[in-house]
């Protein structure tokens, strides 16, 4: 398990990621759309039931302000007030759990560092790796222990795959190739070789 919490591995090995401006440029521009960004924002933080607990009651006050607001005793302006009230906070809680996965990773990483470099495995390295990449967005130092990795045996497939993937985003197809490619010897799981054979095709796709 990817730093010994289950949230911080359910981020980095099953949902997509985003970065801090990221996360803010989606929910800042969700506030001119009804807010519905803010449960993608909440999807890619591996949240999805959180999104929607802020966006259900916004879609729901538009809803009862478009109604007879004589017969519902409701006031519209006092609905345009709440529902912005309720983005912000979930706005506001986004970018808490983000910061709790960001911390998470900073132990972690930091337990890694002070194990020995002759104990450091190659799933050890894989995990640093994608904590710098995926959740903290420090690409360089991420490139540096999957580029070690390179050089070893072994590695579990998922994290395999999820590295080759990080190469890919950085247009390093051939080293992305060399990842999925290691990846494919060991994955037993029917859905995950199917991923990893469609991240598999698209760098060779992008290698010609």
């Amino acid at each position: 398990m990817i730093g010994n919490n289950e949230e911080l591995d359910n981020y980095v090995l099953k949902a997509q990621g985003i970065s801090r401006n990221g996360l803010n440029i989606m929910c800042f521009i969700g506030v001119f759309i009804f807010g519905w960004l803010l449960a993608v924002a909440f999807e890619q933080l591996g949240k999805n039931k959180k999104g929607w607990l802020y966006i259900s009651p916004i879609i729901v006050l538009l809803v009862l302000s478009r109604q007879d607001t004589s017969e519902l005793g409701l006031i519209p302006p006092i609905i345009y007030v709440v529902c912005p009230i309720i983005y912000v906070v979930g706005w506001i809680h986004a970018n808490v759990v983000l910061s709790r996965y960001q911390s998470l990773a900073k132990q972690r990483i930091a337990e890694i560092n002070q194990t020995p470099s002759r104990m450091q495995t190659v799933d050890v390295l894989l995990e640093r790796g994608l904590l710098e990449a995926k959740v903290l967005r420090h690409t360089d130092q991420a490139m540096s222990d999957f580029t070690n990795v390179l050089q070893l045996s072994g590695g579990d497939p998922q994290l395999l795959n999820l590295a080759g993937v990080q190469f890919s985003s950085a247009k390093r197809f051939r080293e992305a190739k060399q990842f999925f490619d290691r990846a494919l010897e060991t994955a037993k799981d029917e859905a995950l070789v199917k991923q990893i054979k469609n991240n598999q095709s698209f760098a060779e796709k992008r290698l010609k």
